[in-house]
């Protein structure tokens, strides 16, 4: 039985406004003394981080000041070993808060003293009240759903969440710029996420592994020669178009209570949240086109108290929503397009 270690690596040395700037999992730059990149720098000490922030390999140059702001920027209390994040203490090799969350009520299914919902990986809570995504290209995928002009007022706040102060400061006529206004200004929390795979609640509440599977990029004609016995002139001669569309599951939204849904799929959300999973083989374009489909259709029918889910007869059950995914995606497919002009 194996177990495996994922870690990150902090260099220490920076001042505390910049490791707050480089809060999350990346590697920070080395601290040389003397000026900054200069050859012939020493480093002057540096830390190895599990997941959670218990450090390892520590390395601190002799006489060197010592550097209290390690994980995710945040002050280490050398009495207790725990990093002080402001709303609450947190104990890096328990994993956990030592404190309630203030917020506990958003994260009902889950421990009030987890730490990023138990995956510091995918998330970061920057000061012990909020959980954070850190998923740079579901950030990409909702903007290509927009025009330039609306996407200027989706700016991300300095915890990473959408500022809905700004996105409030805009009168717009576009369905997916007001479906994401509705989302933002809603006082639950919904994910948007690129990845293959996730994390879902079964019908028997336990939560398991799931994945979207690959995405495969091929033409009719493509098909036709290759499994059709047909040659390119012939499949052409058929009608059969070039044009190159991707092929596979593009995206799932998990809504809370999902699992027990009778006409639902049997998935429900693993923490409490609405969680829109975009999957990452999809091209930016239709990254977007998903994260307008997922988001601005089944994720904000939910939050409206609509029927978030397709009917089993596409073509005459719940046309409310499937007008509503036609028009998101569209849109998006326009909006997409006419950013990307050549």
């Amino acid at each position: 039985m194996g177990c495996l270690k994922l870690t990150y690596r902090q260099e220490a040395g920076l001042s505390a406004e910049a490791h707050r700037a480089k809060a999350g999992l990346e590697k920070s730059t080395v601290f040389f003394k003397g000026a900054l990149g200069k050859k012939g720098g020493q480093r002057k000490n540096c830390l190895d981080y599990y997941p959670f922030g218990g450090s390892f390999n520590s390395y601190q140059r002799v006489a060197a000041t010592p550097n209290r702001y390690l994980y995710n920027g945040k002050e280490l209390q050398e009495e207790t070993g725990w990093y002080d994040y402001g709303a609450r203490m947190q104990d890096p090799w328990l994993g956990r808060w030592m404190a309630i969350d203030p917020a506990a009520d958003k994260y009902a299914p889950v421990s009030p003293y987890n730490y990023a919902l138990n995956n510091p990986i995918l998330f970061v809570d920057p000061d012990g009240e909020e959980v954070k995504p850190t998923n740079e290209a579901a950030y990409k995928a909702i903007l290509n759903t927009l025009t330039a002009e609306d996407a200027a007022y989706v700016q991300l706040d300095k915890n990473g969440m959408i500022d809905r102060g700004l996105i409030n400061q805009r009168q717009s006529k576009s369905g997916n710029f007001q479906a994401l206004q509705t989302l933002v200004n809603d006082d639950r929390t919904t994910e948007f996420t690129v990845s293959e795979g996730f994390d879902f609640k079964n019908s028997s509440g336990d939560v398991e592994s799931g994945s979207l599977g690959g995405i495969d990029y091929s033409s009719e004609l493509d098909v036709m020669v290759e499994f059709g016995g047909l040659t390119k002139e012939q499949a052409k001669e058929l009608g059969y178009s070039e044009e190159v569309q991707g092929s596979g599951v593009f995206g799932i939204t998990l809504i809370p209570g999902g699992e027990q849904e009778a006409d639902g799929d049997g998935k429900g959300s693993p923490n409490g949240n609405v969680i829109v999973i975009i999957n990452s083989g999809l091209d930016d374009k239709d990254q977007g086109r998903t994260a307008a489909h997922e988001g601005f259709g089944h994720a904000l029918f939910f939050i409206l108290g609509k029927d978030p889910n397709h009917g089993q007869d596409r073509n005459t059950e719940n046309q409310e929503l499937e007008n509503q995914i036609y028009n998101s995606v569209t849109e998006a497919e326009k909006n997409y397009d006419e950013k990307n002009k050549k």
